[in-house]
């Protein structure tokens, strides 16, 4: 049955999450596009970028390999070197060639190393262009085509990243609340940890970006550390991740511990699957000497035809 049909006369059924989501990457993209004519000059590209255009798609298909996961305030945060990609591309690269690299980069990434559903890709490289172009319109407006290098050029700089990816991640919690509700807590939370979440990368990618103002070979030696800073990170983010889930298993024994009757661990037990998987429903099942079943729930039940 499809989203349209009706079941014994009753109203249509409401339209599935992943339409929804596809149509929310449609009016992203008309929204890029209409917030793109803005922009002076923004479909003219000069042959000159060819080569760093090139260079900027091959490096936003590479962030979309070095993409990890930390677990922070009971959030899975994403962090991703494309913010430094994306500063880069801000200074050198023609609007359109930006869009172009960062929407192609992303798509080739994704492919090769994840094949996420079409209506994630679709979602998602929509995303990536409105942040693109939020950021070369603010950009543009402030600096124009050609800033000289200043203490004020690498503030502004930081602001317009913090804002683009403060952006993404709105339009990310719209997407999610669209399988899970919730849409005004998630944007309320998102603004929240806007600083936390957002700021650090927003402040080391202007901070590689802005001294190739003075000399592009300077981001040789802004580069440098980087890919240590990375992996230190990286590495960071993979203990905190074994520390939560080992932090879990202990409290979890402790509490099944106290407990003698089994239907009771099983209680402890669905009530700690909810909690580490932060899923809204979470049903155990199981069956008495007799044979009798027995359904365990956390959250709302589950339908009965899924158990």
């Amino acid at each position: 049955m499809n989203d349209a049909d009706t079941t014994n006369g009753e109203h249509p059924q409401r339209v599935a999450p992943r339409t929804r989501v596809g149509l929310l990457a449609v009016a992203v993209v008309v929204a890029s596009v209409g917030l793109s004519l803005t922009v002076d000059g923004f479909y003219v590209m000069s042959s000159a970028d060819l080569v760093p255009l090139a260079a900027l798609t091959g490096g936003f298909a590479l962030c979309e390999r070095l993409v990890f996961h930390v677990e922070a305030r009971n959030e899975a945060v994403s962090y991703t070197p494309t913010d430094v990609t994306l500063a880069i591309g801000l200074i050198f690269v023609d609007p359109v060639g930006l869009v172009i690299a960062r929407t192609l980069g992303a798509a080739f990434g994704s492919y090769f190393w994840r094949r996420p559903p079409w209506f994630k890709l679709a979602f998602n490289l929509s995303s990536f262009a409105f942040e693109t172009v939020v950021a070369i319109a603010i950009w543009r407006a402030f600096f124009g085509a050609d800033p000289e290098a200043s203490v004020w050029v690498w503030l502004g700089l930081l602001l317009i990243l913090f804002v683009a990816l403060l952006t993404g991640g709105l339009l990310v919690a719209t997407a999610i609340s669209c399988f899970e509700g919730g849409f005004r807590t998630r944007v309320v939370k998102e603004i929240a940890n806007a600083p936390v979440f957002h700021l650090p990368g927003a402040v080391v990618a202007a901070s590689i970006a802005v001294p190739m103002l003075f000399e592009p070979w300077l981001g040789i030696i802004s580069l440098s550390p980087a890919p240590v800073v990375w992996s230190v990170v990286r590495t960071h983010g993979a203990l905190l991740h074994r520390y939560t889930d080992l932090t879990s298993v202990h409290e979890f024994s402790r509490e099944v511990g106290n407990e003698a009757e089994p239907v009771e661990i099983a209680a402890k037990a669905v009530e700690q699957v909810a909690e580490n998987l932060r899923a809204g429903s979470v049903t155990l099942r199981i069956w008495d000497s007799a044979g009798k079943p027995l359904d365990l729930t956390h959250g709302e039940p589950l339908s009965p035809m899924l158990l």
